[in-house]
C-alpha cells in the first residue's frame, strides 16, 4: 500500500508521491491521475513547454492548450489560466521534491566516516 508524501497541496489540486513505489499522483481540477516517475517528468516538460507557447493576444477564456495525460488518447484541455496555474502546480511540486532530495544528502553525509587527512 503506498505512503503518500505531499509535494503540492493549493486551491487548485495536488501532488503526492509514493516513498515506496516512487509513483505520483496528481489531481487538478476534476482530474486525477497516478503517474510514473519517467511519465511525470514528461508531463512537467510538456507543460513548461505550453506555458512558454502563451502569446499576450491568446485568448484567456478559449480552451485550446491540450496537455496528454497518461495513455495518448487522454488529455486535459485548458485555457491559458488554467495551464498557468497546472504549471504552479507541478513546478511547485518539483522543487518541493528536489529541495527535499538535496536535504536529504545532507541529512546523511552526517553519516559518512571523516576522509583522511593529507
Amino acid at each position: 500500500m503506498c505512503q503518500y508524501h505531499s509535494l503540492y497541496s493549493g486551491d487548485q489540486g495536488y501532488v503526492v508521491r509514493c516513498e515506496q513505489c516512487g509513483q505520483y499522483q496528481w489531481a487538478f481540477g476534476t482530474t486525477l491521475q497516478q503517474s510514473s516517475p519517467v511519465a511525470f517528468a514528461g508531463l512537467r516538460k510538456e507543460v513548461m513547454h505550453l506555458v512558454d507557447q502563451i502569446q499576450l493576444d491568446t485568448c484567456r477564456r478559449k480552451k485550446q492548450f491540450l496537455v496528454q495525460i497518461g495513455h495518448a488518447t487522454t488529455r486535459l484541455i485548458l485555457t491559458a489560466p488554467e495551464l498557468e496555474k497546472f504549471h504552479t502546480m507541478l513546478s511547485e511540486a518539483w522543487e518541493e521534491e528536489t529541495t527535499k532530495a538535496l536535504l536529504s544528502l545532507f541529512e546523511n553525509s552526517d553519516h559518512l566516516p571523516n576522509s583522511p587527512s593529507i
